[in-house]
């Protein structure tokens, strides 16, 4: 399972979120694939995949956990 660290401020208490990613991580991505988001403030937790693109850095993603 990837992981992507991410920011709270990214995240906050939303259940959907979009951040950036690095391409190399974004080109092994595909939109319902289910990664680990973590970071500083950031409680380990799943998320699907919603929306990637080769073209964007920014990535959709929604928690899986609470």
């Amino acid at each position: 399972m990837q992981e992507i660290f991410v920011d709270y401020s990214s995240v906050g208490r939303a259940r959907r979120f979009s951040t950036r990613v690095k391409a190399t991580i974004r080109r092994e991505l595909h939109p319902g694939d289910t990664v680990m988001v973590s970071g500083d403030g950031v409680v380990p937790a799943r998320a699907l995949m919603l929306t990637v693109s080769a073209a964007n850095p920014e990535v959709e993603l929604e928690l899986l956990d609470s």
